[in-house]
């Protein structure tokens, strides 16, 4: 499910910056305070017209303005010159180890980031792209599956996750899992977006996941299995029955023939 791009002072946020938290309170009106008095001092960093860093700074030049107050938006383009990294890159570089997260909030937000590299990577690779724009020699490889059980589970998007958070794999498991419900439009955008602020836990916003449905396949075979296990439960009892002398073999089947008869009537 697409989401829609955030939109600060008439400007569209890059996905990845959008994952983060914004600043609230007495620490957010400071900052409105700061630019009051003595401007932009850090420009905004875009590419383009996206912005990549500098959310905040927006939001207060956004709110000074719409109080009267007339405040130069200072910006400069992003080049990523050798560093070699996407935007998606540089962005979590920015934010992901420089705010002090808990590991719920800093797991969530490593999930939510590594769905965005994820789509980016696909399309650069359908476009024969590399990570810096450029045309590349589609090289076609054999594919081999991962029998060990940990080379696969490292390979998975959850391992992937759980290498770049730093927590175990039952952890980030989790939260691909919310990150999943998010993009798929199961949950809103908003309970993950908690998590990473530190206002809920990543164990309480899952709960608000709902269950996968039963696959009715699943549900025939059940239905199946239990059908099954009353006839093992009819054989042993007429073992039982046949094995008894207080209980002629005749009236045993007089009695299956009632219903038998019952059962085809139906």
């Amino acid at each position: 499910m697409l989401q829609k791009p955030e939109i600060i002072c008439e400007c569209e946020i890059h996905p990845a910056a959008s994952i983060f938290p914004l600043m609230e309170g007495d620490r957010f009106q400071s900052l409105v305070d700061s630019i009051a008095v003595h401007g932009l001092q850090n420009p905004i960093v875009c590419r383009g017209n996206v912005v990549l860093d500098g959310r905040n700074r927006l939001r207060a030049v956004e709110q000074l303005r719409n109080a009267g107050h007339e405040v130069e938006l200072r910006a400069v383009q992003w080049d990523c010159g050798d560093s070699c990294l996407t935007e998606t890159e540089w962005i979590t570089a920015q934010n992901l180890d420089r705010r002090h997260l808990s590991e719920d909030a800093y797991v969530a937000a490593q999930a939510a980031l590594n769905r965005i590299l994820r789509k980016e990577a696909k399309e650069r690779q359908a476009k024969g792209l590399n990570r810096k724009g450029r045309s590349v020699v589609s090289i076609k490889r054999s594919t081999r599956q991962i029998a060990d059980t940990k080379a696969r589970d490292a390979a998975s998007t959850a391992g992937q996750v759980a290498a770049k958070a730093g927590v175990s794999l039952r952890k980030a498991k989790q939260a691909v899992k919310l990150d999943q419900a998010v993009e798929a439009g199961v949950i809103p955008e908003e309970v993950q977006k908690d998590v990473i602020a530190g206002k809920k836990k990543l164990r309480d916003a899952l709960k608000q996941v709902p269950a996968k449905p039963k696959s009715p396949k699943k549900a025939v075979k059940k239905k199946h299995r239990a059908a099954a296990d009353v006839l093992d439960d009819l054989r042993l009892l007429l073992q039982e029955l046949l094995a008894c002398d207080r209980v002629s073999r005749q009236q045993i089947v007089d009695e299956l023939t009632t219903w038998i008869d019952r059962a085809n009537k139906k």
